[in-house]
């Protein structure tokens, strides 16, 4: 059974507040939105503690969406259930606006798992932080929205021989995903932005050698990169990337390690393959055999030349239990080409790398992204999602 999203846009179906205040039909019938943990987004003259707030000089409605978001539970086949985020508005009309209209506005933005209760103006005072002296007020309404899409979860009593999760769990706690724009040459910036990022040179002398360039991760980069711009819950560790391995596989620890240094971290001069030193590596430690990893690179490219190939892999090195490497090598993409008309223009790359783990050895394995040109390039590391699917 598949979930459905609460949220037009599937890519932040949490921010209710956000998408509400773009609602232009909703703002049609506002006065003022702002979020109860007193940031105010809007330009408007409205104090953080409500004290005494005349709704007079209200057009429409006051609403406020409670920052804290709570969970609710949906029973399936099975006895299994979703589990939803569940975020609390509440809303003071005057002026002949209803609740309807209200609610028809925030189902239209998708929430379409839309409730509402009418609660006095003292429930009111209490939730959004204000004395309860709403002059003006017509009507106080709570309203409930599911937002998201929801987490399957299985019923206890078919989990009697289950492993505990040790990850904060993934799509149906299986699968799961972590991002980062945490790489070590790029030290400014904001992930997912898109932006420009930090160049480096491919050079002709590494272009004659056959060397990938290999790119490392860094604490520093991810801790300027990996700001979260989205509601987080309360198990969020910004140690692991953007997400906060918020939705990572079940027993999944994490999926990007930023301070690995080893053997396998450092440079490669001689024989057929050849890369430099870069620090950290794609970790697949607390990931499983048969699992499939699928890791997308976003990086900005500038050829210098003239039709310039550009091959995509991640270095890949399988370990042993005790951590000997056993073998080294590229997982290949598939190769870009730029021709006539490419040299000097700004070329943003998507491609996705793929990995099964046929074995214990390629769990344990250390991975790197990397490109290799047969002529010179300017490259930008941008960001990776690293994916598991099971």
């Amino acid at each position: 059974m598949k979930t459905p999203i609460y949220g037009l846009v599937a890519a932040q179906p949490k921010d209710v507040y956000g998408y509400l205040r773009e609602r232009q039909g909703l703002k049609n019938l506002l006065g003022t939105i702002t979020r109860s943990d007193g940031a105010v987004f809007e330009a408007i003259d409205y104090a953080p503690v409500r004290a005494n707030l005349n709704f007079s000089s209200i057009v429409g409605t006051d609403l406020v969406v409670d920052g804290t978001l709570g969970t609710e539970q949906v029973t399936i086949e099975g006895g299994n259930f979703f589990s939803y985020n569940k975020v609390t508005i509440y809303v003071a009309t005057r002026g002949g606006v209803t609740i309807q209209q209200v609610t028809n506005e925030i189902k239209g933005a998708g929430y379409t798992s839309c409730e509402y209760d009418t609660i006095d103006d003292t429930a009111y005072a209490a939730a959004v932080g204000g004395t309860g002296d709403y002059t003006g007020a017509t009507a106080y309404y709570r309203v409930v929205v599911r937002a998201g899409a929801g987490r399957q979860v299985q019923a206890p009593n078919l989990q009697l021989n289950r492993v505990p999760e040790v990850g904060q769990g993934g799509t149906g706690g299986e699968g799961g995903y972590e991002f980062t724009g945490g790489f070590s040459d790029r030290l400014s910036g904001q992930s997912g932005s898109n932006d420009f990022g930090t160049l480096v040179a491919y050079t002709q002398e590494m272009a004659d050698d056959d060397r990938w360039l290999r790119f490392g991760f860094s604490e520093a980069a991810r801790d300027a990169n990996d700001s979260a711009y989205f509601p987080v819950g309360s198990g969020y560790d910004p140690s692991k990337g953007l997400f906060g391995g918020e939705h990572l596989p079940r027993n999944c620890e994490g999926l990007i390690s930023f301070n690995d240094n080893t053997a396998y971290n450092s440079s490669s001069i001689v024989g057929d393959l050849k890369y430099n030193a870069a620090d950290g590596s794609l970790d697949f430690t607390t990931c499983r055999v048969g699992d499939l990893a699928l890791v997308r690179f976003d990086f900005n490219v500038i050829p210098q030349v003239a039709n310039t190939t550009i091959e995509i892999a991640m270095i890949w090195q399988t370990r042993d239990a005790d951590n000997n490497a056993t073998f080294t090598f590229p997982l290949t993409g598939t190769p870009v080409f730029y021709g006539t008309g490419s040299v000097g223009k700004t070329f943003l790359n998507r491609p996705i790398l793929s990995a099964y783990f046929a074995s214990s050895e390629d769990v344990n394995a250390r991975a790197l992204l990397a490109v290799r040109s047969d002529n010179p390039i300017q490259v930008a590391p941008l960001t990776t999602l690293v994916s598991i699917q099971r």
